[in-house]
């Protein structure tokens, strides 16, 4: 691949444009489906069809619409406008409550992040092998997919390792943050190893008392250990 094609600016900046906007796409799907399970107790096929209304805007858009705005507005402001959508809808996301509903605060950030995707995937293809030569056009084309695969592939890896840090809202299973971080704490947890082991130690009594009210009723109970050394003894 000759390096000077990315001497384009057009080229350049759709790479840079695609690696970011599919970095936050598949990051967004990861963590909204963990939401939609984690939070939301939504079942595999309910998180499949949770994502249709971002999926046929984004569908619906990319046929026709995008093509139009790109003929009557040129590829900078649809580019801009989508991207902006697509903000918008991600800085919905980062504010996804942990008692929260589907209607409420899912479904407005999947409309604005499917009508952003819808927007702004032609403008980005356009830019990026409108600058290039025609026999390079195959090469561009192929280089913004790839690094649509990269930013994903990012995305989600950065995904991955931010909660290790903080961890996310779904993992508290519908409660607050405050009351899991309590549960989590070392005074709290030694307060239920204590407590399990008192359970345990009268769960053991009670089978012991159990055994010999058992061996009373049948015959003689069996000596204590400590009484058989006594008698030995005496």
């Amino acid at each position: 691949m000759p390096l000077g094609l990315f001497r384009h600016r057009n080229l350049s900046t759709a790479n840079s444009l695609g690696v970011l906007w599919a970095g936050a796409l598949f990051a967004w799907f990861f963590l909204s489906a963990l939401y939609l399970q984690g939070v939301l107790h939504y079942s595999s096929l309910q998180v499949g069809l949770a994502f249709l209304p971002a999926t046929l805007i984004m569908g619906g858009l990319s046929l026709g619409v995008s093509a139009m705005l790109v003929m009557r507005f040129g590829l900078k402001r649809p580019l801009a406008v989508g991207l902006l959508l697509a903000a918008a809808g991600l800085a919905l996301f980062t504010r996804l409550p942990v008692h929260g509903n589907f209607a409420a605060d899912v479904l407005p950030s999947m409309i604005l992040l499917g009508l952003g995707g819808g927007i702004v995937f032609n403008p980005m293809l356009l830019a990026a092998m409108g600058d290039v030569p025609p026999e390079d056009s195959g090469l561009a084309s192929g280089l913004v997919n790839t690094s649509f695969m990269m930013g994903g592939a990012l995305g989600l890896a950065c995904s991955q390792a931010s909660p290790r840090r903080a961890p996310p809202r779904c993992c508290t299973r519908g409660r607050p943050p405050r009351r899991a971080r309590r549960r989590l704490s070392p005074r709290v947890l030694d307060r239920h190893r204590l407590c399990a082991d008192r359970i345990l130690r009268h769960r053991v009594r009670a089978t012991r008392e159990f055994q010999r009210t058992g061996d009373g009723a049948g015959g003689a109970a069996p000596a204590a250990p400590g009484e058989t050394a006594a008698v030995a003894e005496g």
